[in-house]
């Protein structure tokens, strides 16, 4: 496998928006990594970060970063959204959108910090939007994994808090 470079500033502004000053991004085979710096621990979680893959990128992992919203935008390829141990969003106002795509390939959102007693402490307000029959979530901070037949009516996921994750759309195939 490619070691991770430094993404130049040409290809941080044609897929990574809004990166605070505290988040490093690198450029591995296919996947844009996320992670705080040194001093992320000590930041405000304020702010809202833009990833929108393109070309061949289809992979974002983010680990060592909260944020108060994450907007994630697949392409046409199989995405994969993976949020480490020690990743997630906390917030009571804005929602953070991972957006699988409009397309018939499989996509998979993973999910992994964990606070005990709290599984879903930095697992807030996570919407998921153009979920199809190929798609997968895994929650590894549960140790669940669904797919399109476990959406509830109302877009929740069976032990999973509404307000931590819901389903907002369906691909339209």
């Amino acid at each position: 496998m490619e070691a991770p470079h430094r993404l130049n500033p040409v290809d941080v502004d044609r897929i990574i928006r809004s990166k605070p000053d505290w988040m490093n991004a690198s450029l591995g085979r296919r996947v844009v990594s996320l992670r705080g710096n040194s001093t992320w621990k000590s930041q405000p979680v304020i702010d809202t970060v833009r990833v929108k893959l393109r070309d061949d990128i289809t992979r974002v992992s983010v680990n060592q970063a909260m944020a108060a919203s994450w907007r994630l935008n697949g392409n046409k390829q199989r995405n994969r959204f993976v949020f480490g141990d020690q990743a997630g969003a906390i917030t009571k106002r804005t929602n953070s959108i991972i957006n699988f795509g409009n397309d018939s390939r499989k996509d998979v959102f993973v999910f992994t910090n964990n606070v005990p007693g709290k599984p879903f402490n930095h697992m807030q307000r996570f919407k998921i939007k153009n979920f199809s029959r190929e798609d997968q979530i895994i929650l590894l901070n549960t140790g669940q994994r669904f797919s399109f037949k476990d959406i509830r009516p109302d877009g929740s996921l069976p032990g999973v808090p509404r307000l931590s994750m819901q389903i907002v759309s369906f691909a339209d195939l």
